[in-house]
C-alpha cells in the first residue's frame, strides 16, 4: 500500500481440472491446468477530468488500473495465453447498490500451441476455428450490482446486470478508406472482435436457523456483428461443471440438442445461456455443511452451424433442450475460504437417447455420476 490509502495488490491464481473418461482408448478423459497473475492499483476516489458534485455523498468511490496475465493449457488440445488491462470506476451511494464502469479495457488472446487432434476439430468447423483465431478485444463495460447479503436476514437478494461492447471505435478507425467487402478488418495486423454482450445473475436466499435455501437464475447473450461472425472464445458461454450443471462434465452441455459422442471432451460453447439452480444448505457441524441441489439449463447459438445441427435457439423448442442434474454435497467452511465437494447425477439430457431425455428409469443417472472438488460456493 502507498500513502493516501492507494492500494497495490498482486494475486496469484491456479487451477487443475481432471475429467475422467471411460476405458476406451479414445475416451480417456481430459486434463487441463491454468495459472495467472492479477495486479491492480486502486485509488480511493474517482479520478475524473474535472470534479463532479454528485461524488461528494458517495459511500464508496474507487478508480483502479488492472493488468492480468493468464495461461490455460489443455493437454490434449492447446495452450492459450491472454493479457488483459483496463481502467475501472466503482461507486456507490448506498452500501447495497454498486456501479462499475470500465471506459476502456483491452484483452489480447492467442493460441501458443495446438495438437493435431485440435487442428482436426477446428479444421472441420469454421465457427470453432474463428472463435480461437488470434484477436484482441477493445471495448467498455458496465455492471450494476444489488447485494444485501452483507447482513444476514430472513431473505437476502443478490442481482447483477452487465453489458459490454467491443470493437466499435476500432471499426471506425480501421474502416477509413476501406470497403465493407474487405472485412474482417485488422488493427496492427491482428483481427479485432466486435460484439455486444448482456448478462444477468439473480440469487434469492431464504435463511432459517442453521439452514438456507438458495435459488439462482442466470441469463446471457452475446451478439457478434460487422467485423466478427462469432464471439471470441473467452466471451462465449459454457454449461456443465462444478459451477454450473453439476450432473455433467465441465463445458459439455449443448449447444441446443446437439450431441457428438466422438467430441471427446472438446468444449461446447454458445452465444447465449439460460440456467437455473436450487440448493438447500444445512449445518452438520461447526464447519461442515451439507447440501442437496438441482440444476437445469443449456447454451445455444443465435445463428445456424451446419456442423452442429440443433444448436440454434428456438423459442418454441428451447424448453425441451434443457439439461437437468441433481445431487448432494459437503461444504467445509473455514470462514476465510470454503472447500466444496459435490456428487452430481445427470437425470435429463438435452438430446434424446433411445427416444428418451430422462435417465431416471434406466440407471444411467447413477452410472454417469460426476464428482467435483472446488473452492467456494457455486453461487
Amino acid at each position: 500500500a502507498f500513502r493516501g490509502a492507494v492500494n497495490f495488490q498482486v494475486d496469484l491464481k491456479g487451477s487443475i481440472e481432471w475429467q475422467f473418461g471411460s476405458k476406451e482408448e479414445d475416451q480417456l478423459g481430459s486434463f487441463s491446468y491454468e495459472f495467472g497473475i492479477n495486479s491492480s492499483l486502486t485509488f480511493p476516489k474517482l479520478i475524473l477530468p474535472e470534479k463532479r458534485d454528485w461524488t461528494k455523498n458517495l459511500v464508496k468511490q474507487e478508480t483502479s488500473v488492472n493488468l492480468n496475465f493468464d495461461m490455460l493449457t489443455r493437454i490434449e488440445y492447446y495452450s492459450m495465453f491472454s493479457a488483459l488491462t483496463g481502467l475501472k470506476y466503482s461507486w456507490a451511494k448506498r452500501q447495497d447498490i454498486i456501479h462499475s464502469f470500465s471506459p476502456v479495457y483491452l484483452n489480447s488472446v492467442s493460441l501458443l500451441e495446438t495438437t493435431p487432434a485440435f487442428d482436426s476439430i477446428v479444421g472441420e468447423n469454421i465457427y470453432i476455428r474463428k472463435s480461437f483465431e488470434e484477436q484482441f478485444i477493445f471495448g467498455m463495460r458496465y455492471d450494476f450490482t444489488y447485494d444485501n447479503t452483507y447482513k444476514r436476514q430472513a431473505q437476502n437478494v443478490y442481482a447483477q446486470l452487465g453489458v459490454r461492447s467491443s470493437g466499435n471505435l476500432l471499426d471506425l478507425l480501421a474502416g477509413i478508406g476501406k470497403d465493407a467487402s474487405e472485412r474482417p478488418y485488422k488493427i496492427l495486423n491482428t483481427y479485432y472482435s466486435q460484439f455486444v454482450k448482456f448478462t444477468g445473475d439473480f440469487r434469492y436466499y431464504l435463511n432459517g436457523y442453521n439452514k438456507t435455501l438458495v435459488g439462482r437464475f442466470y441469463a446471457g447473450i452475446g451478439i457478434p456483428y460487422l467485423n466478427s461472425d462469432v464471439l471470441p472464445y473467452v466471451e462465449q458461454f459454457f454449461s456443465g461443471g462444478a459451477y454450473s450443471i453439476r450432473g455433467f462434465n465441465a463445458r459439455s452441455v449443448g449447444p441446443g440438442f446437439f450431441y457428438d459422442p466422438e467430441s471427446n471432451y472438446i468444449d461446447q460453447s454458445g452465444d447465449m445461456k439460460l440456467e437455473a439452480n436450487l440448493e438447500f444448505r444445512f449445518g452438520i457441524s461447526k464447519i461442515t455443511k451439507g447440501a442437496f441441489f438441482i440444476d437445469t439449463g443449456n447454451i445455444w447459438l443465435i445463428n445456424e452451424d451446419e456442423n452442429r445441427p440443433g444448436s440454434k435457439f428456438d423459442l418454441n423448442t428451447f424448453y425441451n433442450q434443457l439439461a437437468v442434474g441433481t445431487g448432494v454435497g459437503l461444504r467445509f467452511d473455514f470462514s476465510f475460504f470454503v472447500l466444496r465437494t459435490d456428487v452430481g447425477f445427470p437425470i435429463r439430457t438435452p438430446y434424446p437417447q433411445d427416444g428418451e431425455h430422462w435417465l431416471t428409469g434406466n440407471g444411467d443417472a447413477f452410472s454417469n455420476a460426476m464428482f467435483y472438488f472446488a473452492i467456494g460456493y457455486p453461487f
